[in-house]
Formats: structure tokens, sequence, C-alpha cells
């Protein structure tokens, strides 16, 4: 027999009390940014997407056809200029 070892993963160590008491990995300010981004989100795609856009189509564009295709307009030239200039920030 030959004397040759398997060598595998380390054992997971388990979360000790101070871990869970300071937020967990991220520490406290982790858990404040989780519940501040749980709360902000939300509203903002609520916004956006339910006043907004219907509100920009129908009011500032003119309504109709012409409405919604000026919306789609902007949002295409949006995600365009995003996609543009989003390597260089």
């Amino acid at each position: 027999m030959s004397d040759t070892q398997v060598v595998g993963p380390a054992p997971a160590v388990p979360e000790s009390e101070t871990e869970r008491a300071d937020g967990g990995p991220l520490g406290i300010k982790g858990l404040a940014w989780a519940i501040f981004e749980g709360a902000r989100n939300p509203y903002y795609n609520l916004i956006v997407i339910y006043v907004f856009a219907p509100y920009f189509a129908k009011e500032l564009a003119g309504g109709g056809e012409h409405g919604l295709s000026l919306s789609g307009l902007t949002v295409t030239l949006a995600g365009i200029a995003t996609a543009l200039t989003a390597p260089f920030l």
C-alpha cells in the first residue's frame, strides 16, 4: 500500500456570535447598506416604470403612437449612450 493522502478543502468554520452581532461578513455598514437598498429600489422602480413612463408618453411626448415611439427612442438613445460611456466611467 502506498502512503498517499487525499487533500481536499478545509472544513467550513461556523459563524461566531460576534459576526452575527456585527452584521455578518460585511459588518454593520454592510447590513445598513442592504437595508437601504431594500428600501430604495422598490420606490425607484415604481416611480420610473409605473409613474414617469406613462406620464412621459402621454403628456410630454404628445400621447398616442407618437408618444410611445418617442418614449422608445429616448430609452434606446439612453441605452446607446450608456453602452458607449460605461467603459470609460
